[in-house]
């Protein structure tokens, strides 16, 4: 997987809140990402590899559900699905994924739902 867009944006913009971190970010990212924590990663990779380009990518990211969507370019709904399900166990969501719903075995949503009333807005 590579960071570079985030770290890139996020260091040539001074305005952005991670900005004063994109360096520790990076040194961070790296450090994770080199130990393999997973047996799996390597087919995940390749996985990932084999999906294909969006463009005009949407994200949805202030609903209880990760959501993204946009014109998917060579590969039909039901191939997206089988791709995507090459990588399970999804482990934190839910998601909307080009309208194919991923159930995950930890439900993000809720635990945002019951905490949300006690935070301020991020």
């Amino acid at each position: 997987m590579n960071y570079g867009l985030f770290l890139q944006t996020i260091s040539n913009n001074s305005s952005h809140p991670f900005n004063p971190h994109a360096e520790a970010l990076s040194e961070a990212i790296n450090k994770r990402l080199a130990a393999r924590r997973f047996a799996e990663w390597d087919n995940w990779q390749r996985v990932v590899d084999t999906l294909p380009a969006a463009d005009n990518l949407i994200y949805q990211l202030d609903n209880n559900i990760i959501t993204l969507s946009g014109d998917l370019a060579g590969m039909d709904k039901e191939q997206l699905r089988r791709v995507l399900l090459q990588l399970k166990p999804w482990r934190k969501g839910p998601f909307n994924i080009f309208d194919i719903h991923i159930d995950t075995e930890w439900r993000s949503d809720w635990k945002w739902q019951r905490i949300a009333p006690h935070i301020g807005n991020l």
